[in-house]
């Protein structure tokens, strides 16, 4: 089976989109009946994915101009440049986001991480518009669907108004980086709290910063604060203010081996999200051993379930309790991490490799139309 892969618009854009196409594309190159053909926009995180998959006979790449100056573009024509007039024949065309760039390639998957221009009240509202653009679009085509959680399914449905009978569930997997510290390591840990994530609205960073503010009047930690490929210390010290205090520490982009070492030294993760397609910090921070504090929402709950402590991401003083209390009891925080580890390990990109390749299988046995 040849599977295009038309990763521009996720690459270019990083955050957990980037993440997503990077690690998903490289767990499809352990399966042997696939052959791979990827489309990748100019620019050093595209350059260092191919490098990465230069070794794998089955999978061949190309890199092209690709600079979307708004929202919209993402669902507009893009210089008559598509999968099949790069590569030929593909037996079935692969999104990693909800925005299809236009192909004639039949059968179509898609990998919707969340609806969030959609909710109530509205997230990522600038890409509202481009969003809706993309739905019908994926009604139009009959686009074959993979959501990231239970709840994006459940979003697709009662936010987009699409039919989910058919929508499959692959949820992210945690990269073998992200693994727990010597004990020697461990004893030593507990040195910050930490934030994982971007500046959005829906990362309720002010309501963070509020609660960390409030917890420092008992427990004098700083707080440190990551982004990922896409979020430099500009955008951080925009969305902190212009009196930012001394005890947060941003420190932007950091590669995965920094991130793990992060959440190894941390002595809880913070996720106080209003609105999340998946949460991947939380999986990664159980990974490393290390507890989780996060927002008593569906799609955390989803991932978490039990291993987590919870608090209500709308409440300053809920979310301060919190995390003393995972500060404060020693066996709280150990049970919660034994929990945590055990439920990191559930989630792999190798199964969501195997899943999202049943998902092709399925789109295939619809006999659509294939590329030239």
């Amino acid at each position: 089976m040849i599977v295009g892969i038309d990763a521009r618009i996720p690459i270019s854009t990083g955050r957990g989109w980037g993440r997503y196409a990077c690690e998903i594309i490289q767990a499809l190159t352990a399966t042997q009946e696939l052959e791979l053909r990827i489309l990748l926009p100019k620019g050093s995180l595209a350059d260092r994915l191919a490098a990465q998959l230069r070794p794998s006979r089955n999978v061949q790449t190309a890199c092209v101009d690709f600079a979307p100056s708004s929202p919209d573009h993402y669902c507009l024509a893009t210089r008559g440049i598509n999968l099949e007039t790069v590569f030929g024949r593909v037996d079935v065309l692969h999104s990693p986001t909800r925005f299809i760039l236009p192909s004639n390639i039949r059968p179509l998957v898609a990998t919707v991480h969340d609806v969030a221009p959609l909710s109530e009240p509205a997230f990522k509202s600038e890409y509202r518009h481009a969003t809706w653009r993309a739905i019908e679009y994926i009604r139009k085509h009959d686009v074959q669907l993979i959501t990231v959680s239970k709840f994006t399914r459940r979003e697709l449905g009662t936010r987009a108004g699409l039919p989910i009978d058919d929508v499959v569930v692959v949820h992210h997997g945690v990269s073998d980086v992200f693994a727990p510290s010597s004990k020697a390591a461990r004893a030593a840990r507990g040195e910050y709290l930490l934030y994982v994530g971007g500046a959005g609205p829906n990362k309720n960073l002010e309501r963070l910063l509020a609660a960390v503010r409030r917890l420092r009047e008992t427990h004098r930690l700083d707080l440190v604060m990551a982004g990922d490929h896409a979020w430099d210390r500009e955008e951080l010290r925009r969305a902190l203010g212009p009196d930012a205090p001394r005890w947060v520490r941003p420190r932007g982009y950091v590669t995965e081996h920094e991130l793990a070492d992060l959440y190894r030294n941390a002595a809880v993760c913070l996720v106080p999200s209003l609105h999340e397609g998946f949460g991947l910090p939380v999986l990664e921070a159980m990974a490393c051993g290390t507890p989780v504090a996060c927002s008593r929402i569906p799609v955390l709950e989803e991932v978490a379930e039990d291993a987590a402590a919870y608090f209500d991401p709308w409440s300053v003083e809920d979310i301060a309790l919190a995390v003393g209390a995972l500060l404060d009891d020693r066996d709280l925080a150990a049970k919660l991490v034994e929990r945590g580890r055990a439920r990191a390990q559930e989630f792999t990109w190798a199964k969501a490799a195997r899943e999202t390749l049943a998902v092709y299988r399925q789109a295939l046995s619809g006999n659509g139309l294939r590329g030239a």
